[in-house]
């Protein structure tokens, strides 16, 4: 007797969907990044800027 019978189930579509926005929001958050640290000195400088 299996224990964990969803084990033996082949991959649904909901798998490969739920794969697919993990890998799309992973690339989001990584072009994120680049253009966050992009505009660091900018941003920076206006920080430091009075008003």
């Amino acid at each position: 007797m299996n224990p964990n019978p969803s084990a033996s189930l082949p991959p649904t579509l909901t798998r490969y969907l739920v794969i697919v926005f993990d890998i799309t929001l992973d690339v989001i958050h990584y072009i994120d990044r680049v253009c966050i640290s992009q505009a660091k000195p900018a941003i920076l400088k206006r920080a430091v800027e009075p008003h």
